[in-house]
C-alpha cells in the first residue's frame, strides 16, 4: 500500500526556495525516487507517494502540510 502526499502548486507558504529544499531533503533521507517513494506532477500539484506510511507522516511533519 501507497500513502499519496500533494503539495499543491497553490500552496501560500511553498515558494520555490522551499520547493528545492522539500526535493533535496527528501533525496537526503528516503534516497532518489524509486526506492522509498515515487514523485510525480499533476495539475493539482507535487505528488509523492511513499511505500511506507511512517516515511509519508515524516515528510507532513517536517513540512507542515
Amino acid at each position: 500500500m501507497t500513502t499519496d502526499i500533494v503539495i499543491p502548486w497553490s500552496t501560500p507558504a511553498f515558494q520555490f526556495k522551499d520547493w528545492a529544499d522539500a526535493a533535496a531533503w527528501c533525496v537526503e533521507n528516503f534516497g532518489l525516487p524509486g526506492g522509498k517513494y515515487e514523485t510525480n506532477m499533476s495539475d493539482d500539484g507535487m505528488i509523492y507517494k511513499f511505500n511506507n506510511a511512517d516515511d509519508a507522516l515524516l515528510f507532513l511533519l517536517k513540512w507542515k502540510i
